[in-house]
């Protein structure tokens, strides 16, 4: 009878202990699969870069990435997974760098990146008849 009366108290306990040990294992867990998921994001993030032409307009990061993301890989395979994660972050940063100059690299045929056209002043405002009044004293090109 009195394993009976215990049993209610033992569910509740248990109830209380269990989410503490799921959130345990998976914070033991957290290191391999957060290098893990960085790095496939790193691949795709290269292979962006290498689809655009980053091997031959923007050398030097594309290479920068794909070195960086072979010794994240390095790292994750001798479980070191907070320097693989590193390691991945900055082939991210490579990767996208790369993919951007190759973009905007002028003789790949592409225009600049951010270019906002600015219009030409014209010197001779004495072709312009329909604006200028000249019954007043400003000077020309005050009229803003």
């Amino acid at each position: 009878m009195r394993a009976l009366t215990l049993l209610p108290t033992l569910v509740s306990r248990l109830a209380l202990v269990a989410p503490i040990v799921g959130m345990a294992v998976g914070l033991a867990a957290c290191g391999p699969i957060s290098s893990t998921l960085v790095l496939n994001d790193t691949a795709t993030a290269i292979e962006g870069a290498g689809a655009v032409g980053a091997e031959k307009w923007a050398r030097f990061e594309y290479v920068s990435a794909v070195e960086y993301y072979r010794k994240a890989r390095e790292e994750e395979a001798y479980s070191d997974f907070q320097a693989a994660l590193d390691m991945a972050r900055e082939a991210q940063k490579f990767a996208e760098l790369s993919r951007l100059r190759a973009l905007s690299n002028p003789k790949r045929g592409a225009l600049p990146i951010a270019v906002d056209p600015v219009p030409e002043s014209t010197d001779d405002e004495s072709t312009d008849d329909s604006s200028d009044d000249d019954d007043d004293n400003t000077p020309p090109g005050s009229h803003l």
